[in-house]
């Protein structure tokens, strides 16, 4: 988003939570958003067990939050 015209998103924030009816999102880090037209993150070394759901939000200036992006699951052992 702030490399296509929306100029005034400040970060990134990464999410995850145990694909289980109701649990939290905990964030896992937040990364400053730099006009790039990707970013890259790595999960180094994830604790936890079982099948996690990750997502990424943008959040602008004055603090809101879009909508979080997320793409199928993940399965840690």
């Amino acid at each position: 988003d702030d490399a296509s015209g929306a100029g005034d998103v400040r970060y990134y924030v990464v999410e995850r939570r145990l694909n289980v009816s109701g649990q939290p999102w905990v964030t896992l880090a937040t990364i400053a958003a730099s006009a790039s037209s990707s970013y890259e993150w790595h999960h180094y070394m994830p604790d936890g067990n079982g099948e996690y759901e990750y997502a990424v939000r943008a959040v602008d200036c004055a603090a809101q939050s879009s909508a979080r992006a997320t793409d199928g699951t993940v399965t840690l052992p």
